[in-house]
């Protein structure tokens, strides 16, 4: 058992820069997941963006082979 206050081993072993650093590193890891899943979010945004009224580019009659489809 624990029988010393939280100032006990402030005092005497520097906890609070070892718990600083480590909330630190905590911390930051899921920050920088955020940027980095942001920046590829942002950057594949137009992979998916469909628009319905545009014109269509390819005649109705070129054939598409669909065969891999199943």
């Amino acid at each position: 058992m624990d029988f010393e206050s939280a100032g006990f081993w402030k005092d005497h072993f520097g906890v609070t820069r070892y718990w600083s650093m480590a909330a630190i590193i905590g911390g930051a890891l899921p920050v920088i997941a955020f940027v980095v899943t942001l920046f590829w979010w942002l950057k594949c945004k137009p992979l998916w963006r469909a628009n319905e009224r545009a014109q269509r580019t390819q005649p109705q009659d070129v054939q598409i082979d669909r065969g891999w489809l199943g």
